[in-house]
C-alpha cells in the first residue's frame, strides 16, 4: 500500500470519528457513555464484515456483484442488494447489541448508537476502498461516505427506538421494520443516483433532506424529554 493509501485510510477513519462527536452531541442533555459509543462504532465495523459476507452469498446465488451496464441492472443492484444488505447488517448488529444495553433508555439513544454503528461501517469501508482510489475520488468518498452512512442509520435508529419505547404489539415491530425499509430505500436510491445516473447533486440533496428530517425529529425528542433545557443543539 502506498503512502497516499495509508494517509487516505487514516483520513477516512478520522472523518468518521469527527462525525461521531457531532452525533453524540445531539444528546447533549444526557450524553451516552463514551466507551459505549466507541463500542458501537467498533460494532459498525463488524457489521461491514457481515455485509461483505451477505454480498458473497448473494453472488453465490447468482445475483449481480456489480451495478452492471444498464439502468435496470443498476437499479436492481442498488435498491435490492446494496441498500437492504448494508442497512440490514447495521441494523442487525445494533439491534442485537447496543439497543439492548442498559444505557439505552430513551428514544434519542436510537440516534446516537445507530449513527455510531453507521460511522464504524463507513470507516471500515473507507479503509478498504480509499487506498485504491484516485485522489479526487478518494476525497469525495472521505467526505460523503461517513455522513451518508450515519444519516441512513439514523433513520432506522430513531424509528426502531420509537417502536421500542412508545409502541406495543404489532406497532412495535412495524416501526422497526418500516424504519429499516425506509433507510434501505434511501440508501439504495442514493447509490443509484450516483452509479446509475451520475447525479451526484441529486444524491447530495437526498441525503441533505434526510439529514434535516433526522435533525428536526431529534430536536423534538430532546425538547419533549427535557422541556426546560434551552441549550439543545439546533442541527
Amino acid at each position: 500500500m502506498s503512502a497516499f493509501g495509508v494517509a487516505a485510510a487514516g483520513v477516512g477513519v478520522s472523518v468518521s470519528a469527527l462525525w461521531l462527536v457531532y452525533w453524540r452531541y445531539k444528546d447533549a442533555a444526557r450524553p451516552e457513555p463514551r466507551r459505549l459509543v466507541l463500542a458501537a462504532f467498533g460494532l459498525g465495523a463488524a457489521s461491514a464484515l457481515l455485509a461483505l459476507g451477505a454480498f458473497r452469498i448473494a453472488a453465490l446465488l447468482g445475483l449481480p456483484a456489480t451495478p452492471g451496464e444498464t439502468h435496470a441492472t443498476a437499479a436492481f443492484f442498488c435498491l435490492v442488494l446494496v441498500g437492504p444488505l448494508e442497512e440490514g447488517a447495521k441494523f442487525a448488529v445494533a439491534r442485537a447489541s447496543a439497543f439492548r444495553w442498559h444505557a439505552f433508555d430513551e428514544p434519542l439513544d436510537g440516534l446516537v448508537y445507530a449513527t455510531a454503528v453507521g460511522l464504524g461501517f463507513a470507516a471500515f469501508e473507507n479503509v478498504l476502498y480509499l487506498p485504491y482510489m484516485a485522489p479526487g475520488e478518494a476525497l469525495l468518498r472521505t467526505v460523503a461516505s461517513p455522513f451518508s452512512h450515519s444519516v441512513f442509520a439514523a433513520v432506522w435508529g430513531l424509528a426502531a427506538a420509537h417502536g421500542m419505547f412508545a409502541r406495543r404489539g404489532a406497532a412495535r415491530v412495524l416501526w422497526q421494520v418500516g424504519g429499516l425499509a425506509l433507510a434501505a430505500l434511501l440508501h439504495g436510491a442514493y447509490d443509484l443516483l450516483i452509479v446509475g445516473h451520475g447525479a451526484t447533486g441529486a444524491a447530495a440533496a437526498l441525503v441533505a433532506v434526510a439529514w434535516f428530517g433526522v435533525a428536526a425529529h431529534a430536536r423534538s425528542l430532546l425538547r419533549a424529554s427535557h422541556p426546560a433545557d434551552d441549550s439543545a443543539p439546533a442541527a
